[in-house]
């Protein structure tokens, strides 16, 4: 084969390099990086790259300037290394990995870069996380090909791996990845074999998320086979999965995924309720196109339901945002359900418009599907028009369309309207006609397509002349039906039938309420949509009784809910119903001063920063500097859709005061045309408002009771473990060198917020030092809290030191904060801290730089104001040279360092913490002892003190018991741990087992579970260990660690 660089035996060993690692990287190809990897001189590898680039191989990448080539031909790297020798490729593709690793790079950038790296060379041993890593981060961007080969590649690569834990995480990502990015390229019986082996790992794991993705992801499988009822039973089963965890995105994800389920099964009402249930105060739509096209669903759902504003409102925030991320698919697919929501509510013009903007696509990019149902919507307009030619002739390009995606069943009932007049002229489809369309939703599992089906039954019989009783009971069906999923526009539609066949038979009165009921969902919708015939028997609402009906819900609703985030979620969802607003905001001054949003509907906080939301920013600025606007809604100009043209639309911004106190601004807007706030609505708004700002005033009240009452049980429980151990917790004492210049550098530090690591060996007294700088600091008011890292079971240490949500896993009843978080104010001190895994070290050192984080299962931001204190009786930069301890993290905490020096190097405070810790244990047990010989004092200057100031402690409380006359009696001690010789009297077997469990646990570092633990020392079970510490009292002597 000919190779494109020449012969490669003609190469020299430079050129080979250059050109093979050229050929694994990703472009840009780098000068430096070459120069680097290969460590030959710039100007070598400049000529090698200079020569490739005159024979047309390489070429300047001008994006990235000077020094930055990219490959003429693309597939040319690919037929570079083929033809190579596999050995050398690895051996410089590892080389490579290895220099980039240590570039200060993104993460993101450098796992796009291995990956890539890995694909091309085919090295064996991946480094899964990066290539899982760079897969998503082409996944998030929209090039979906190259994160399926990602996807795949690390899907094969977790195939051939011995399993554990993390390679079987990897294998469920990898296959939940791979399907999201192209499962619509791959058989369905391939996609669901792929996820079946991931939910097999997945419940091995009793992993709820990863089961909930599965979960969704089978259902639309399931879906497209045309299984519902196994698509109805996994999507059920995600939901319950999303509901048990505590993750807002993930129950969120499963609201949308199931919603749009939930609407084609016909169930509107349960489909919005589901959505509205996860979304919370605060709207914030998904950066994944799959669940961004979802929300248009629910767009037009919530018209379907009577709320055609806030249907439109949330397709066009979702097509803003499918436009900032460039999601064509989900841009095109709001223009689609703007078009259905416009015509369902009867607002043909704006519809038409609308349509035009979507038919600027090609046919290619639109697809069947979409066209389907635009040509069906164009058939109706033309049919509105009068002209049944133009509209046969879309009926039958929109059925054409429906055919080529094998799929009949629509989801419109004006299908029904145009079918009608085209028949009756004689024009009739002979696949897709007024007859064989009742048949078709009769018998398709919609329930809301069956209830419209039911109603256009009725009608048509009535037209022929059939039976009135027939009719009525197709109607009362079709009511009944369409009430029990919720659609209460097709629901009001169907009730004016109803009443007009009870005007037949004189029954005024149940045709009035029926008539008054349809006119409440209409006249929110769209006025002209109820028949003008019928209106002299309305008796009319009065203004007066429907702003007391709206005082009243609003009321209750306010008056019910004590969570200040539902309550404002509850506010919005009221408000933008009351006034038609297409979307909603409540925003509260920002730690900055400027607005911030914190409850939304159909707004998030990327469209109030761009520049469309300008005019709108301007109105909350001035509602916030007291420029209140008048009682009524502004004009402004929306730019929103520049593709249809200048928009004039409302814009309402009101302050909730109270007691001359801003809480905050409500927001509402609507860009839709002939559409605008009721004026007696607006007259009674300040009085709406009054009722908010009390209802949030004592919402906060009752949430800052709440967080007090759950602080100080918190506290309660930290301070009861604490009490027994620091119960015996003395100033620190000496008069040696060595703690004086301690006590030094105490006073030094105190006064700064500086982080400081004390080590020594064990018992040398490290937390005494925490504590004397806490309480010499200006944070003495504050909290001391004390970690024993060693001490923690390693499941439980992000729960211990950062808290847990209620629910975030089995036993977790309550949410509980952490020690980060009982911190704040005060001092946090972590003992041994050489005991930390590496993920939770990267955690503290992102905690450190920031001051905030997350409890486990919770995605809420906590702020802590709090000092670091650690300590530990390692070497740490011999930990960092085994890859035991982070280095970063160690320079983090190495600010200033405190070495406290053990106690065989400072005799002098022997005779002083000696006589300290006899007349302290004589007092407590009660006895006379007046000092100690000199010979007993000899035996503790003479013994070395492995354990410190903590051995001393016990040998002389041992001594003291022992002692029975007045001068203190000190037994023999042995190097290795202080115990008495055989010549002592032998002690009762508790306090035997006692001595021996104590060594045990210093021995170990007071470490009782997992490896290296005293557990495993003793051959005992750790819970076993554990409660046998309990039942003899042992806990760690703070004192002097």
């Amino acid at each position: 084969m000919q190779h494109p660089f020449g012969h490669p035996d003609e190469w020299t060993e430079e050129r080979r390099q250059v050109i093979i690692l050229a050929s694994l990287m990703p472009p840009p190809i780098s000068l430096d990086l070459l120069t680097t990897v290969t460590g030959f001189s710039p100007i070598k590898v400049l000529k090698i790259l200079e020569e490739l680039t005159n024979q047309g191989i390489l070429r300047l990448y001008e994006p990235a300037g000077l020094g930055h080539y990219c490959f003429s031909d693309p597939t040319m790297p690919d037929t570079t290394l083929r033809g190579l020798d596999k050995t050398t490729v690895r051996d410089l593709a590892q080389l490579l990995i290895q220099h980039v690793s240590g570039l200060n790079l993104s993460p993101d950038v450098i796992s796009l870069f291995i990956a890539n790296v890995y694909f091309v060379s085919e090295l064996e041993n991946k480094a899964l996380e990066h290539i899982l890593c760079a897969a998503n981060y082409c996944f998030q961007h929209g090039a979906n090909e190259a994160a399926a080969v990602y996807y795949r590649m690390a899907l094969d690569t977790c195939e051939q791996s011995d399993q554990s834990t993390k390679i079987e995480e990897f294998l469920i990502d990898s296959a939940v990845g791979l399907i999201s990015a192209q499962g619509h390229c791959m058989p369905l019986s391939e996609q669901r074999d792929t996820l079946l082996k991931a939910q097999v790992c997945a419940r091995k794991l009793s992993d709820r998320i990863r089961l909930c993705k599965i979960d969704l992801l089978l259902g639309e499988i399931a879906k497209s086979a045309g299984n519902y009822s196994a698509a109805g039973d996994l999507f059920e089963e995600a939901w319950n999965f999303a509901t048990l965890l505590n993750d807002d995105e993930m129950r969120k994800k499963a609201a949308l995924v199931t919603a749009d389920f939930l609407f084609w099964q016909g169930k509107v009402a349960e489909a919005v309720a589901r959505y509205e249930d996860a979304i919370g105060d605060l709207e914030q739509f998904p950066s994944d196109e799959a669940t961004l096209r979802a929300c248009t669903t629910l767009g037009w759902c919530y018209a379907i339901c009577g709320q055609p504003a806030r249907g439109l409102g949330l397709i066009e925030a979702v097509r803003q945002k499918a436009t900032s991320l460039g999601f064509r698919q989900a841009e095109m697919d709001a223009g689609v359900r703007k078009t259905l929501t416009l015509l369902d509510s009867g607002y043909i013009a704006e519809m038409e418009v609308v349509l035009q903007d979507v038919f600027k696509n090609s046919e290619e990019d639109l697809g069947n599907y979409r066209l389907w149902a635009c040509y069906a919507a164009h058939a109706y307009a033309l049919y509105t028009k009068g002209d049944l030619e133009g509209c046969f002739k879309f009926q039958k390009k929109a059925y054409a369309k429906s055919k080529a995606v094998g799929w009949f069943h629509h989801r419109g009932p004006f299908n029904f309207e145009y079918m009608d007049a085209l028949e009756e002229a004689g024009m009739i489809h002979p696949e897709m006609n007024y007859e064989s369309e009742l048949e078709r939703v009769a018998n398709w599992p919609d329930f809301y397509m069956q209830g419209v089906g039911m109603r256009y039954r009725a009608l048509r019989l009535l037209k022929q002349g059939g039976p009135t009783e027939q009719a009525l009971y197709y109607l009362e069906q079709s009511s009944s039906v369409l009430s029990g999923v919720g659609a209460d526009l097709e629901l009001a539609r169907t009730k004016i039938e109803l009443a007009r066949l009870y005007l037949r038979g004189s029954e005024n009165e149940l045709s009035r309420k029926l008539l008054k009921e349809a006119y409440k969902v209409l006249s929110g919708v769209n006025e002209e949509l109820f028949p003008y015939e019928l209106r002299p028997y309305l008796d009319g609402e009065s203004d007066h009784d429907r702003i007391i009906r709206v005082l009243t819900d609003f009321g209750n609703a306010v008056g019910t809910v004590r969570d200040r985030k539902k309550l404002l979620e509850k506010i919005i969802r009221l408000l933008t119903r009351l006034t038609l607003a297409g979307r909603g905001g409540f925003f509260i001054a920002g730690q900055d001063g400027k607005p911030e949003l914190v409850a939304s509907r159909n707004l998030d906080k990327t469209m109030v920063e761009s520049s469309l939301f300008r005019s709108s920013y301007e109105l909350i600025l001035n509602a916030f500097n007291a420029d209140l606007p008048t009682n009524r809604a502004n004009k402004i100009d929306d730019r929103s859709d520049a593709r249809s043209g200048d928009r004039m639309g409302w814009a309402l911004c009101r302050p909730v005061v109270l007691q001359d106190q801003i809480l905050g601004v409500i927001y509402l807007d609507n860009t839709l045309v002939d559409l605008s706030p009721p004026e007696t609505e607006l007259a009674f708004l300040e009085v709406i408002l009054n009722h908010v700002a009390v209802a949030l005033d004592n919402a906060q009240a009752y949430e800052e009771i709440i967080h007090l009452k759950e602080r100080l049980e918190d506290e309660n429980r930290f301070y009861r473990i604490e009490m027994e151990s620091s119960a015996n917790l003395v100033s620190i004492m000496g008069k040696s060198q060595g703690i004086q210049r301690v006590l030094s550098q105490i006073r030094q530090v105190a006064p700064t917020n500086t982080t400081v690591l004390v080590y020594g060996e064990t018992g040398v007294g490290k937390e005494l030092v925490a504590r004397a700088i806490h309480n010499s600091s200006s944070r003495r008011g504050g909290p001391f809290i004390s970690v024993n890292v060693a001490s923690l079971e390693f499941g439980v240490i992000s729960s211990e030191l950062f808290g847990h949500e209620k629910g975030s896993f089995t036993g977790a009843m309550r949410t509980r904060r952490g020690r980060f978080e009982l911190a704040d104010g005060g001092t946090l001190f972590l003992d041994d801290i050489d005991n930390l895994p590496l993920e939770i070290q990267a955690k503290i050192l992102r905690i450190l730089q920031e001051k905030e984080f997350q409890r486990v299962g919770g995605d809420k931001t906590i702020y802590s104001d709090f000092r670091l204190i650690a300590a530990t009786n390692q070497n740490l930069e011999e930990l960092i040279r085994k890859d035991q301890f982070r280095s970063d993290l160690y320079y983090r905490l190495n600010v200033f360092p405190i070495h406290v020096i053990p106690l065989r190097d400072r005799l002098d405070d022997i005779p002083l913490l000696a006589a300290f810790f006899m007349e302290k244990y004589a007092a407590k047990l009660g006895k006379k002892i007046l000092g100690i010989s000199k010979k007993n004092m000899q035996k503790l200057l003479a013994y070395p003190w492995p354990g410190n100031v903590r051995e001393l402690e016990h040998i002389i409380e041992r001594a003291v018991i022992l002692s029975e006359h007045e001068h203190l009696l000190v037994p023999d001690l042995v190097s290795g741990g202080g115990h008495p010789s055989t010549q002592d009297q032998l002690l009762p077997f508790r306090e035997m087992e006692k001595i021996h469990i104590l060594e045990s646990l210093r021995r170990c570092n007071w470490r009782v579970s997992g490896k290296g633990g005293a557990a495993e020392l003793l051959d005992l079970r750790p819970t076993t260990l554990y409660s046998k510490m309990k039942k003899l009292g042992i806990s760690k002597n703070l004192s002097y660690e």
